[in-house]
């Protein structure tokens, strides 16, 4: 309005267009979409709540040359999405291991600072980065330091020693790169962190974080809710996510294979290390189907045809305390039963509307399973959509407190 600052938010992440981004991983140029769909949703609720411009500069994480055969990533023209409210502009890079990281972090950085010297002083930026990733970070430190009226909110899904270790080089690297973190941190003025747990272990001090486990997908929300008849469509378990060895999900394989229900069954999507378990596992296992990947709106349109979507994610990893699984918010969404193990990152209030799995032994999650299999479906869908309301005003009060939210413990 005239005589008012103007406001804008700015987003530094690994953003990319949906559908272009499934076909990068189809291709193995990316390892997953996961990160990209939480961005979006954040983004689109942005637009929802705010009548604030949104500029996003992205630099997209993919898996380096030469095990992908992209060498270099050109800078993308420059796009416009959500009805034109949000700006994305994708940097170039070199790809080569040991050298994108440096390149996206000066691609980012350049257009961070040209951004910044194209504002007028007295527009306020509420600044977001996705990730504790380094190039994120020196592009919001350079962006900053151009534009002093800004207020930088680092956005942590994911702790960075638990990113990409997967062998002695990248564990020594991610060493290095955490010194560097630790020294850029020093420009952030508040954090937002997925899970509690993250503050102490990061250090960070009860009036410079508040915690939100993700954002729901509005336009999930906006579908009519599941509408099918068991006795017709059977009992459908639905698992989609990483199949990473660690999450053991050969043993929800086995456990499912123990109900004797001829209406239950069960379908398992994704791919990862453990990829090869599973398969062998459903193999020998009548009431479960290995599906393989597939994009996010062919899962979506198996979860809303579901009785439940099932995480069995052991709680003794070291990074469970640190994680709230996407799914749930997006089952949630849906308006699909979810059913999860007692994860110590998802937090207490949701329990109210989940459905606990016992993960202590394959015997323990069976008996669990079976339970799931004998409750009454009226008595399932109204917890569903109890689940979808609070998700719904959970992700509203959200955005607003991220919005708010100074990092000095004032709103």
């Amino acid at each position: 309005m005239p005589g008012k600052r103007k406001e804008l938010i700015l987003w530094i992440g690994p953003l990319l267009e949906e559908g272009k981004l499934e076909k990068m991983v189809a291709k193995g140029e990316c390892a997953t979409v996961s990160a990209n769909l939480a961005e979006w949703n954040f983004l689109k609720c942005f637009v929802r709540e705010t009548e604030s411009n949104v500029v996003a500069l992205s630099a997209i994480r993919t898996i380096e040359w030469p095990k992908n055969k992209v060498f270099y990533y050109k800078q993308a023209p420059t796009e416009r999405h959500l009805d034109g409210r949000l700006v994305l502009n994708n940097v170039g890079f070199c790809n080569v291991f040991g050298i994108s990281h440096l390149s996206r972090g000066k691609s980012l950085a350049s257009m961070a600072r040209k951004l910044a010297g194209s504002l007028d002083e007295a527009v306020t930026v509420n600044l977001f980065v996705y990730s504790m990733h380094l190039p994120f970070m020196e592009a919001a430190s350079a962006f900053k330091a151009v534009h002093r009226n800004t207020r930088y909110k680092l956005i942590v899904p994911d702790l960075p020693l638990n990113m990409n270790t997967s062998t002695p080089l990248r564990k020594f690297l991610k060493r290095v790169d955490w010194r560097n973190i630790q020294y850029r941190m020093r420009d952030v003025d508040g954090y937002i962190l997925y899970t509690r747990q993250m503050a102490d272990y990061l250090g960070i001090t009860a009036d410079k974080h508040m915690v939100c486990e993700g954002i729901a997908n509005i336009d999930l929300l906006e579908l009519p809710m599941p509408d099918f008849d068991w006795e017709k469509e059977g009992k459908r378990f639905i698992y989609a996510g990483n199949l990473d060895a660690k999450y053991r999900i050969e043993d929800l394989v086995k456990a499912f294979g123990l109900i004797d229900d001829s209406l239950a069954r069960l379908e398992i999507y994704g791919k990862g290390s453990g990829e090869e378990a599973v398969k062998a596992a459903c193999s020998k296992t009548r009431n479960v189907r290995y599906c393989g990947y597939k994009s996010n709106d062919e899962i979506i349109s198996r979860m809303r045809t579901s009785t439940f979507v099932v995480n069995p994610r052991p709680v003794d990893l070291e990074c469970a305390e640190y994680s709230c699984p996407s799914k749930t918010l997006e089952a949630m969404a849906c308006g699909v039963s979810f059913a999860s193990s007692k994860l110590p990152g998802i937090p207490s209030v949701y329990w109210n509307y989940l459905f606990r799995l016992d993960c202590d032994t394959i015997s323990h999650l069976a008996e669990s399973l079976k339970k799931l299999v004998c409750m009454n479906q009226t008595d399932i869908c109204k917890i569903s959509k109890q689940a979808r309301n609070f998700i719904r005003e959970r992700s509203r009060s959200s955005i607003r407190a991220m919005l708010d939210f100074c990092g000095d413990g004032h709103a």
